[in-house]
């Protein structure tokens, strides 16, 4: 086998560096529009759903849980337990690095309550954060590409 490479360079590679450049700036902007757009407000707004109050007796997931929560609550002054709004109020969507829209919520509670590490006693209750989004991704990503079809004028 025999390879041999050429090298674009001078004012053609220059010109290709600031096409790049210049796309990637596109593609963070209409990211951004996507992500302040219909579709995913309404994505925020579905996983920021509180459940009235608790039903009775609470499931916990094992003794030692109900503990910890009671003694946390008590040294927080939180009993009876005031919500605090703090989770649902928490979710916001970000453009993320490369090609991605990152749905956040900054709440230490939040992988307990809505995330993958939801406990017993929130499942059936508070929406379940990746499934919420998994159903969204499909309207997400018809909303990138007809933000892309409208930005470079191209239809996927």
């Amino acid at each position: 086998m025999y390879e041999q490479t050429v090298r674009i360079k001078g004012d053609l590679f220059k010109l290709f560096e600031q096409e790049i450049k210049t796309a990637r700036t596109k593609v963070r902007r209409l990211l951004f529009r996507v992500v302040t757009g219909e579709t995913v407000l309404r994505t925020l707004r579905g996983l920021s759903v509180e459940p009235g109050k608790p039903t009775y007796p609470i499931r916990w997931q094992s003794e030692k849980q109900r503990r910890y929560v009671m003694a946390k609550l008590r040294r927080e002054r939180n009993l009876p337990y005031t919500r605090t709004h703090r989770l649902s109020q928490g979710w916001t969507a970000v453009v993320g690095e490369g090609m991605t829209i990152q749905f956040v919520n900054r709440s230490p509670a939040a992988a307990y309550v809505q995330g993958k590490r939801q406990q017993i006693m929130h499942k059936g209750r508070w929406p379940y954060a990746p499934s919420v989004i998994a159903q969204a991704a499909p309207d997400i990503m018809n909303e990138v590409a007809r933000q892309y079809a409208n930005t470079f004028g191209k239809r996927v």
